[in-house]
Order: structure tokens, then sequence, then C-alpha cells
């Protein structure tokens, strides 16, 4: 019989798997830009399994920085902004919410 603690972790589990849609996250070699410094005055670049790539004094200058990588290797991945408090969401490369996926 499985403890308290198993089964809630379970249910969590399932919750969500089938809650998430993998295109609702961000996956492997996709970028994600957040805010940092104080006040959230600074944005960081990030490529899911490769890191931190670059901090910059705004989100259009990490924009750009995005567009000028995928363009040189030529691999474009989608773009995701990561709010203050953890939540993802698509954004084209003028940094505008892609809605209805």
């Amino acid at each position: 019989m499985k403890s308290e603690s198993e089964t809630l972790k379970g249910m969590i589990a399932q919750s969500l798997a089938e809650s998430t849609c993998l295109s609702d996250i961000p996956e492997v070699g996709d970028y994600v830009l957040q805010p940092s410094g104080p006040l959230g005055c600074l944005t960081e670049v990030g490529v899911i399994q490769e890191g931190l790539v670059g901090v910059f004094n705004s989100t259009l200058s990490a924009l750009e920085f995005v567009r000028e990588r995928m363009e040189k290797e030529q691999f474009y991945p989608s773009v995701w902004w990561c709010s203050d408090h953890g939540n993802f969401w698509l954004i084209d490369d003028n940094g505008s919410e892609i809605r209805g996926r």
C-alpha cells in the first residue's frame, strides 16, 4: 500500500502530465529571456541546456543578439520570456507575445 506522500506525489505528477503540453514550456535549444538586475533593469538571455549566453542593458538589445545568433547558426528555435514569477510565454523577434498556441 502506498503512503500518503507517494500517493500525493503520484497525483501531482499525473496532474502535471495532463495539463502541460510540451509546446507550453521551453525545450532544449530554445532561448529564454528574463529580467535581471535591480528592478529588472537588465535582460538575461539563456539557452536551454547551454546556460547563460549574455546579459544586456535592454530587451531590444537582447532580442537583437538572439536574431543575429540565430542567423549566424542558421538555427531558429523558439524564444521565450520568463517573468520574474517564473511564468513562460512565447515571444516573437520583436518581443511581442505569441498567442493561440
